[in-house]
């Protein structure tokens, strides 16, 4: 079934954002590979998504020409109008703009480990970073303090958080995104054949407090 939505979800991608596809998603993984980084990670449990989502594609090319489809993202990007403040100081640098653009992009497996690792130095150091030990692996990354990620937790059954590496924008660490894995899809799917923004930003859901 997974593999069903992930071909749709390419074919929205390939509307939406073809720059995307032509030059930035990377190769399928072997399956064997695959299953050998996660494990030399020590990344266990409800596994299967990730699984197939790295058999597909190893995520996305994060550096080069933008134009190649990096800032249309892999999902519609959130434009927000910056302040009057924040204006004058990028006109500083000879910078001049009305608004900024945030987009999340599929993190390439590699990636999404270090991202991971990160996650369990936070839940030692961080106030209430304990939710994080070892239980949600990082998909979709936004270039700053945001991830969507996978509940490794059979009992999350492969749903979906948002999580918020800094509190800056959100008192919440963790929020439900998608109650399964399979319902992100949908939504990703959605959004690209829309170009509207992910559910999930739009109706932020409820925090995760454990």
């Amino acid at each position: 079934m997974i593999a069903d939505f992930i071909q749709k979800l390419e074919a929205a991608l390939k509307q939406r954002n073809p720059l995307l596809v032509e030059h930035r998603l990377q190769p399928a993984l072997p399956l064997a590979q695959i299953h050998k980084m996660l494990s030399r990670a020590n990344v266990v449990g409800a596994i299967e998504p990730l699984v197939e989502l790295y058999s597909w594609h190893d995520g996305e090319q994060l550096h080069g020409e933008p134009d190649n489809g990096l800032s249309a993202g892999f999902a519609p990007p959130q434009i927000t109008p910056l302040s009057e403040g924040q204006k004058a100081f990028l006109l500083q640098y000879g910078i001049k703009r009305e608004s900024e653009s945030t987009a999340y992009h599929f993190l390439p497996l590699k990636t999404a480990i270090i991202h991971y690792n990160d996650h369990q130095t936070r839940a030692k150091r961080q106030a209430g970073g304990a939710i994080l030990a070892r239980r949600y692996f990082p998909i979709l990354w936004d270039g700053s303090t945001g991830e969507l990620a996978l509940d490794l937790d059979a009992a999350g059954h492969h749903r979906v958080v948002s999580i918020q590496t800094q509190q800056t924008k959100d008192e919440h660490l963790l929020r439900q995104a998608y109650d399964s894995f399979v319902d992100f899809l949908r939504d990703l799917i959605r959004a690209n054949q829309t170009s509207e923004l992910l559910s999930c930003i739009q109706t932020p859901g409820n925090p995760i407090e454990k």
